[in-house]
């Protein structure tokens, strides 16, 4: 089977997010994860959170499902742009 040499919409996105120097997380509508520590994540950009226990969170980005793994794991606030977690951050997957 031959590969298209056409781009996707999201490469073109993210082509454009590079050529003018903006955030991918604004021109591609991604999740942004920001860690601190291994105590505390801060999530931007989710839809819903799909399972919530103390040793695994599973999130709903706008594109892939966002796992936090850890023990210990609290959600301290959160609304429908962002999301601090609290906790013994142990890993953090992006999964399609």
């Amino acid at each position: 089977m031959k590969k298209s040499n056409n781009p996707s919409k999201t490469e073109k996105k993210e082509h454009l997010a590079d050529l003018f120097c903006l955030p991918h997380d604004v021109v591609c509508g991604a999740s942004n994860v920001t860690v601190v520590g291994s105590m505390r994540v801060f999530i931007e950009n989710y839809k819903g959170i799909l399972e919530y226990n103390n040793e695994e969170i599973l999130l709903q980005g706008k594109h892939k499902k966002i796992k936090i793994l850890g023990h210990c794991l609290k959600i301290r606030t959160y609304n429908e742009e962002e999301m601090v977690i609290d906790g013994g951050i142990e890993g953090i997957l992006f999964m399609d």
